[in-house]
C-alpha cells in the first residue's frame, strides 16, 4: 500500500502532466506572470550565479532568471515529464537554460551546486516539506540564498481553501502558515529566515544555508 506521501506526489506528476499543453494559454499566468516578477526582483541575481528553479513548469520564470545571469546558469526542475517536455522545446535555443525531470525531496543536482534556489507557488504541493527543503540546503553552496513564494494559511479565507483543496484536489499538500513556514526552514537546517507577505494571500520565505548565524 503506498504512502499518503507517495499519494500526494504522484497525483501532482498526474495533474500537471494533464495540463502541460495547455498551461502557457491559462488565465492563471496573468498571476504567474506578477509571481515571477516579484522573485526575480527579490532575488536581483549577480550576473554569474548558479540558479535552481524548482517546481519549475513550463520554465516561464527559469527563463527569466536566464536572461539576468548571462554569466551564470539556470537548471528548472518539474516532477511533471510533459511540463518539462514542453519547457524544453519553448527554451531550447537559451545555452545557459536547461530542464530536468526531478521532484523537491530528490533534486537532480551533485551537493553545493547552486547559490540560489527559488520556487513560486509550487511548495503547497510538497509532500513532506522539510525533506524537500533539507534537499534544497544540500544542493545549495554555504550561504546560498533560498526563496519561496507561496500562498499564505495566516487569512481565514486560505485557510478555508485550504481545507477544501484538501479534500477536492489529491495533489494539494496543504498551504503553510507563516510560522509553519519558518519552523519548516528552521528544522532543515536554514539560517536568517524572513517570512514577508508581498502580496495579499502569499507570503515569501528567504532563508540562507550554512552555519551562519540564526
Amino acid at each position: 500500500m503506498s504512502s499518503p506521501h507517495t499519494d500526494v506526489s504522484q497525483a501532482s506528476r498526474r495533474y500537471f502532466n494533464q495540463w502541460a499543453t495547455r498551461y502557457d494559454r491559462s488565465w492563471t499566468q496573468i498571476w504567474f506572470r506578477e509571481n515571477h516578477r516579484l522573485i526575480v526582483q527579490a532575488l536581483d541575481p549577480p550576473a554569474d550565479a548558479c540558479i535552481l528553479d524548482l517546481g519549475c513548469g513550463t520554465g516561464q520564470l527559469a527563463a527569466r532568471l536566464a536572461q539576468r545571469v548571462p554569466h551564470g546558469s539556470v537548471l528548472g526542475v518539474d516532477p511533471a515529464d510533459e511540463m518539462i517536455r514542453v519547457a524544453r522545446r519553448q527554451h531550447r535555443h537559451r545555452k545557459n537554460l536547461r530542464f530536468e525531470v526531478g521532484s523537491s525531496e530528490a533534486i537532480p543536482a551533485d551537493a553545493g551546486t547552486f547559490d540560489v534556489v527559488a520556487s513560486t507557488i509550487s511548495f503547497h504541493h510538497w509532500a513532506r516539506p522539510v525533506e524537500s527543503l533539507r534537499d534544497i540546503a544540500r544542493v545549495l553552496r554555504p550561504n546560498g540564498r533560498v526563496l519561496i513564494l507561496d500562498l499564505c494559511r495566516d487569512h481565514l479565507f486560505m485557510a478555508a481553501l485550504d481545507q477544501l483543496q484538501r479534500w477536492l484536489q489529491p495533489s494539494h499538500a496543504g498551504i503553510a502558515s507563516t510560522t509553519e513556514m519558518r519552523r519548516y526552514c528552521s528544522r532543515a537546517g536554514f539560517h536568517r529566515i524572513q517570512i514577508s507577505k508581498p502580496r495579499w494571500l502569499l507570503m515569501l520565505a528567504e532563508g540562507t544555508s550554512g552555519g551562519g548565524p540564526a
